[in-house]
């Protein structure tokens, strides 16, 4: 006689839809939908920090422990390639907190991003921890990924969304990967890379704050805060005949684009095949980092690989144009990060 085998599958699926914080959440979703959001609250390069010091706009929380003054002697800026980075020692996790917003409320609608290298350390990974409206600490929701590529998502202390679960295909721990986070008005995606894994149609808490845990030697740069309306709205180029977008980010201080950028231009090109009589031209601005010469130079080659990528997508080059203007009209006129963060854009202006 055959014995009857239990779908497991279908089990953690019903256990996940009975839990209270998430409402059917699932596990990788196919495609690369990330919306990042226009207005940056807050964004940190780690570039104004002096390498081998801790990190100046960060504080650690005193969470589950009590020497955040000797974490700090240890956790430092290093410097890798054209980028700054943070890097925590082996056999530390401290929670690291952004000093200037720790006491403001997340907004309703807000994106979370950044990058991170794990290496081959047993103690290495990386969470985002938030904490919620009428919750304690130990009952914050964690998205979380170790040196394996294994994600999990705790609600509680006996509570697992997704625990134990493996990044889709194969995780090369050798290498920087991005991580990406939606919350609007309580639905959440989770990004890893361009492979959306986890999403939840309704989260039941309200975050107000959250921190990072860096384990063991894991490294984290180009954190990225942003709030508002996401950034894929091509319908201005019919009404005002310009976009404005931030959502094309570049290697710093090169013209590559980056791979969580692509989705941006690939919606682009499906809105300009839709409407065929369209002309672009492409305006490539900088912060003021750098000499007059070489941000013009920076510019012209960033709009000129965002023509390029079009081009790829099947968008006529006689229907496209690129100029470099380097910093000479910014968005804000200040010297802060995330002043110089805004001025860092790709314009799109319509061609009469």
């Amino acid at each position: 006689m055959r014995k009857s085998i239990p779908n497991i599958a279908l089990l953690i699926l019903l256990l996940l839809a009975a839990l209270p914080s998430f409402a059917q959440p699932s596990m990788h979703i196919p495609g690369y939908d990330f919306h990042p959001m226009q207005h940056v609250i807050f964004e940190d390069n780690f570039n104004q920090d002096s390498i081998g010091k801790f990190p100046s706009k960060w504080d650690i929380t005193d969470i589950g422990m009590h020497q955040d003054e000797v974490y700090k002697k240890y956790i430092k800026v290093t410097k890798e390639g054209n980028g700054n980075e943070i890097v925590v020692p082996d056999n530390y996790q401290p929670y690291l907190i952004v000093k200037e917003i720790n006491n403001d409320p997340l907004p309703d609608s807000f994106t979370i991003e950044y990058d991170f290298y794990l290496g081959n350390n047993l103690n290495t990974g990386i969470d985002l921890n938030f904490n919620f409206q009428n919750t304690d600490y130990i009952k914050r929701p964690i998205f979380g990924i170790n040196y394996t590529g294994k994600l999990w998502i705790w609600d509680s202390t006996t509570n697992y969304f997704c625990k134990d679960k493996n990044y889709p295909g194969h995780f090369d721990n050798s290498f920087w990967h991005h991580f990406a986070l939606y919350y609007n008005n309580r639905k959440v995606k989770w990004y890893i890379d361009q492979l959306c894994v986890f999403t939840s149609p309704s989260c039941g808490y309200i975050p107000v704050s959250f921190s990072l845990q860096i384990c063991g030697l894991a490294k984290m740069r180009n954190y990225r805060l942003a709030t508002g309306m996401p950034r894929y709205e091509f319908e201005r180029l019919a009404t005002e005949k310009k976009l404005v977008t931030h959502a094309i980010n570049f290697d710093v201080a090169k013209s590559t684009v980056r791979p969580e950028s692509m989705e941006f231009i690939r919606q682009l090109a499906r809105y300009l095949t839709d409407h065929p009589t369209l002309k672009l031209e492409i305006d490539g601005h900088t912060d003021n980092d750098g000499t007059t010469a070489s941000n013009e130079k920076l510019s012209q080659a960033r709009a000129g690989e965002v023509k390029r990528q079009l081009v790829l997508a099947n968008v006529s080059a006689e229907r496209l144009s690129a100029k470099g203007f380097g910093a000479t009209k910014p968005l804000k006129p200040g010297n802060s990060i995330e002043d110089k963060a805004e001025n860092r854009r790709v314009e799109f202006i319509v061609i009469r």
